[in-house]
């Protein structure tokens, strides 16, 4: 039997779609709050769904939905994010480090723009978005924070080099 999650405030990043959104819609038919972090509003015509999507199949889950715009990148933008789910919801109580941009291509070519992308969304914002939620954590003596991790960290993906080495991480 598992535990309810009503009421609980969920910090999910890269959840607009994939992964991200699948563990919010499941954690919104529990009852949970759900703060859809990504790095854009807009559509990418590549891949379905944005955050406000995202929101609108959240409340119709059952949950509360927030969504932000957030660069998990950038230590202002997830402080400030984290702050306002805090604000909005009185907390937050788990934060799961999705987020994650795979730059295909063979290791020994890739251009180093192209690593340091995938290992500062990938590792630096996982780091960002703990440490500003262990602050509210911390605070109210309570908390999770869940990496997303993949088979690629123990066995290397062809041609996805620099993901393999974050999900290893």
């Amino acid at each position: 039997m598992s535990a309810s999650l009503s009421g609980k405030t969920l910090f999910i990043t890269g959840a607009s779609r994939g992964i991200g959104l699948a563990i919010g819609l499941r954690a919104a038919r529990e009852g949970a709050n759900i703060a859809i972090a990504a790095k854009s509003a807009e559509p990418n015509p590549k891949l379905p769904g944005t955050i406000y999507t995202a929101a609108e199949e959240i409340v119709a889950a059952g949950g509360k939905a927030l969504p932000l715009v957030v660069d998990v990148r950038d230590e202002t933008q997830v402080r400030d994010a984290l702050d306002k789910t805090a604000a909005t919801f009185g907390g937050v109580d788990i934060v799961v480090n999705n987020a994650m941009k795979i730059v295909p291509g063979k290791l020994e070519a890739l251009p180093e723009a192209a690593w340091d992308t995938t290992m500062n969304i990938g590792l630096k914002g996982a780091f960002l978005v703990s440490q500003a939620a262990a602050k509210h954590m911390i605070a109210q003596k309570s908390g999770c924070i869940v990496n997303i991790a993949s088979i690629a960290g123990l066995f290397p993906y062809n041609w996805a080099g620099a993901y393999s080495v974050v999900k290893a991480g």
